[in-house]
């Protein structure tokens, strides 16, 4: 949902983000040398997560949220979301998702709970004078 309480859709630009990521998931080695500054070769394995969780809603409801791709290359997790329409929602996306992901690779050891946040990031597909540079 958005800021408005408006159900999100889907968008061609998703399906094309999904075709890209489940189709030829080696396409994201270059974006992600791009955004974290990597070097990875393009022969890297890329190791896609799951992208389906189930939230608790303050009203006590559950919802499934799906990301837009989730995966790990070289034991390091990334989260990409592309983002068509600026309405505010994407970085509650972005923290939800993240917060997510953290918790299902979470590790409990003798007393204490280490939970790693993926290396997120949003690919903006259109641009206003209210889209961030970085």
């Amino acid at each position: 949902m958005n800021k408005s309480g408006n159900k999100l859709q889907n968008t061609p630009y998703d399906d094309a983000h999904q075709t890209m990521v489940t189709e030829c998931p080696t396409l994201l080695i270059p974006v992600v040398n791009e955004m974290f500054h990597k070097n990875y070769s393009r022969h890297e394995q890329v190791l896609l997560s799951n992208r389906n969780y189930m939230v608790n809603l303050q009203s006590g409801e559950q919802q499934k949220r799906i990301t837009d791709s989730v995966f790990t290359i070289r034991m390091e997790d990334y989260l990409l979301e592309s983002q068509s329409t600026l309405d505010g929602s994407i970085i509650m996306r972005i923290f939800e998702y993240s917060s997510q992901e953290a918790m299902a690779k979470s590790e409990w050891k003798e007393n204490m709970l280490t939970v790693n946040f993926p290396n997120a990031a949003i690919i903006y597909l259109r641009h206003n004078e209210k889209t961030p540079d970085e």
